[in-house]
């Protein structure tokens, strides 16, 4: 449903608990979907141990996503090195990712996954302006 929707561009599901489950079944859903801008995901348990690769996917393609928030979760350094190299894929097409505003504040991020993010802040069209 949400993949054939050509009016939603924003969705707010931050606090609603829909954990990896729901996120899984939230990602599916978005695969198609071509004009969603913002989504914010934020404070929903989210372990991302099974939700990082969908996510992945989701990114590594080019879509309208512009806003993405992944804030008070529990993305660890694997996961967000899961979405980094998506992002550095996706980077390096023209079409790439449109992916402007990336919230991961308040995770299990380390130096490590910093690190993995600031590998994509490199990359020459990395359209990433707010973190």
């Amino acid at each position: 449903m949400l993949g054939a929707n050509q009016t939603l561009t924003e969705l707010r599901l931050a606090n609603n608990n829909i954990g990896e489950e729901g996120c899984l079944c939230l990602f599916k859903g978005l695969h198609d979907n071509r004009t969603l801008t913002s989504l914010d995901i934020g404070q929903n348990g989210i372990t991302f141990a099974r939700a990082a690769e969908p996510l992945a996917q989701l990114l590594g393609r080019p879509t309208a996503l512009a806003e993405l928030a992944l804030d008070h979760n529990s993305l660890d350094d694997r996961a967000l090195g899961v979405v980094c190299r998506a992002l550095a894929e996706a980077c390096a097409t023209p079409s790439g990712t449109g992916l402007t505003h990336l919230h991961i504040a308040f995770n299990d991020v380390s130096d490590t996954g910093a690190l993995a993010l600031a590998a994509v802040l490199r990359a020459p069209l990395c359209p990433l302006q707010c973190l």
